[in-house]
């Protein structure tokens, strides 16, 4: 299993929970262009929704999610 650098990148920013929207403009291509490549994504990592492709590429180890901890830290911190 490979993914493109695109899809890792796309991969990363659907971990963070960004909108299709805002996934086309970090990555500078059009909507259903991205669209297109998720759903390679998705078909590589052999599942269905963005939820999976996330948990699938953290057990992958491709993608580093955030632990109860590090929100809690993120969260607690002053303005």
């Amino acid at each position: 299993m490979r993914l493109s650098e695109l899809q890792e990148r796309l991969l990363a920013l659907l971990a963070r929970d960004m909108t299709v929207r805002e996934m086309a403009q970090a990555v500078a291509y059009s909507q259903p262009f991205v669209y297109s490549e998720l759903r390679a994504l998705r078909e590589t990592l052999g599942v269905r929704t963005y939820a999976g492709a996330v948990a699938e590429g953290a057990r992958l180890g491709l993608v580093k999610l955030a632990t109860s901890q590090t929100v809690d830290k993120l969260y607690s911190q002053e303005p």
